[in-house]
């Protein structure tokens, strides 16, 4: 999974991640791959062909309606039928997604969430399936285009190593809305690289349809310094919000607090967080307050760092909430893509690598590696900002006592 943030690290030379020399691979007369790229690319296709196997089995067994997306689309009905406040009644929505074909679920999503239902409504549900999930894929593409330096066969690498991420190809399955907030995380990095800070804010300000994975993200901007896209997001954010309270009124918000409660207490997205497996109570609250914090120690003090940053607050949002979703994990493929490069230390590769094949396949513990990785990567994350930090300190100290010798010095002629 290589990564960089301009493609160059000081020297002018392209970032080698992995062992993998892009440039080299680019230009092989062959046009193979190199055996470093090639192992990880076949067993990624591998890996992305067995779930792709699983995938139409479930399709042609169940259809596309046990889905996020059934969810989105049976809100979307009770909404035309009964009015914004319906979905999140708990009983009646149950009722209606088991005639649908879904599970007995809760629905705790956002009205955004509805309206995308809503806007789909002339289609018939496969139909509209279809092309939602085209376009949650075709996303995810683009976003691993312009998040990473690599080109060719290591982007090919990275690319179907991202897809064939357990979580990634579930919430694809699912048509879960988790999946946009990858291609607006890179869409906020896109704009901020090419000086438009003000829309960067706003990408990521959408964002927060979900906020449960980026409530951080604008203290982190703020902390470094980027205080335009910090307000931009946060404005926009506070939009999403005021649109969502008109729609559903105070009865509609009475609701809405219950269906989340409701999965709070039993639900999968209550589960699913770390706060599930901590000791209820102050001790949970004081652990994941303190993880947050350590999750903007790379903004605050290697604020040179913009991709680690906002990786680093996205990690700390999913551990600190008390709402996630098994979906939400697919960030972890974004926050992969931001953190690698950049001139990013060598063990951060290999550590990329080790905790990949963790969280690719499914097993009984999954959630709990997952968030003991996720903790890890947040303590690595802020010990490279520190790391980062003395050398700049040791840099400009050696440089200042240069400048006073030469300055003490008698000049010639003197």
């Amino acid at each position: 999974m290589a990564r960089s943030g301009d493609g160059r690290t000081g020297g002018g030379q392209s970032r080698v991640v992995l062992a993998v020399d892009t440039a080299a691979a680019t230009r092989s007369r062959s046009g193979r791959p190199p055996l470093g790229v090639a192992a990880p690319l076949a067993a990624s296709v591998i890996l992305l062909g067995w779930w792709l196997v699983a995938f139409a089995r479930l399709l042609a067994a169940h259809g596309p309606y046990p889905s996020d997306l059934g969810e989105y689309w049976v809100a979307g009905q009770l909404t035309l039928h009964h009015g914004w406040a319906a979905p999140y009644d708990v009983a009646l929505f149950r009722q209606a997604l088991r005639a649908f074909g879904g599970s007995a679920d809760a629905y705790a999503s956002s009205p955004v969430a509805t309206l995308a239902a809503l806007a789909l409504r002339p289609l018939p549900f496969p139909a509209a399936y279809a092309v939602w999930d085209g376009l949650l894929l075709a996303g995810v593409v683009a976003a691993c285009r312009s998040a990473t330096a690599a080109r060719g066969w290591p982007w090919a690498a990275q690319l179907a190593g991202s897809l064939a991420m357990f979580e990634v190809g579930s919430a694809l399955r699912q048509g879960q809305l988790a999946v946009a907030l990858v291609g607006l995380l890179a869409l906020h990095r896109w704009l901020e690289r090419r000086g438009r800070p003000a829309l960067a804010g706003v990408a990521l300000g959408l964002a927060f349809v979900k906020p449960q994975d980026v409530f951080l993200v604008p203290v982190a901007l703020a902390l470094s310094g980027r205080r335009r896209p910090a307000l931009a997001a946060l404005a926009t954010a506070a939009g999403l919000a005021a649109l969502c309270a008109l729609l559903l009124g105070p009865d509609g918000l009475r609701a809405y607090g219950r269906s989340i409660a409701f999965e709070l207490g039993g639900g999968l997205a209550g589960r699913q967080a770390l706060a599930w497996v901590l000791p209820a109570g102050a001790a949970s609250v004081a652990v994941r307050a303190g993880i947050a914090l350590v999750a903007l120690v790379p903004a605050g003090i290697d604020r040179h760092r913009a991709d680690r940053a906002l990786a680093a607050a996205v990690l700390g949002s999913q551990l600190a909430t008390p709402y996630l979703n098994g979906a939400d994990l697919s960030l972890l493929a974004a926050c992969a893509w931001l953190t690698l490069g950049d001139r990013a230390p060598w063990w951060l590769g290999w550590g990329a690598l080790l905790s990949y094949v963790l969280v690719a396949l499914p097993f009984p513990a999954y959630r709990t590696a997952a968030a003991a990785i996720e903790v890890g990567w947040l303590g690595a994350l802020a010990a490279a900002a520190a790391a980062a930090r003395y050398r700049n300190g040791r840099t400009s100290s050696v440089t200042s006592s240069s400048r006073r010798s030469a300055a003490s010095r008698p000049s010639a002629g003197t």
